[in-house]
């Protein structure tokens, strides 16, 4: 949610969401960035049960760490994704 008025929402369906992330997050900085109306920086997952939601992004000196935690951590490691 960089702006009032844009959601930038991707399934997570495979290792393709990985590279994915990488994207939408310079494109919801870059569409946060564009003046009044900003609401957030930062990416977010949505948990299945639709009752919950937290930041996966922190941004600081120029880059950017994705944040595997919780409800992303288990959609990751239901796809593969975590290695042990």
């Amino acid at each position: 949610v960089p702006t009032r008025h844009l959601l930038v929402v991707h399934v997570l369906a495979g290792a393709g969401v990985v590279p994915t992330i990488t994207v939408m997050d310079r494109f919801v900085r870059a569409e946060h960035d564009k003046g009044p109306g900003s609401v957030s920086p930062h990416l977010y997952h949505r948990s299945a049960d639709v009752n919950s939601s937290h930041q996966v992004t922190e941004h600081g000196d120029g880059t950017t760490r994705v944040i595997v935690t919780g409800t992303l951590a288990t959609a990751f490691d239901a796809l593969g994704l975590i290695e042990e």
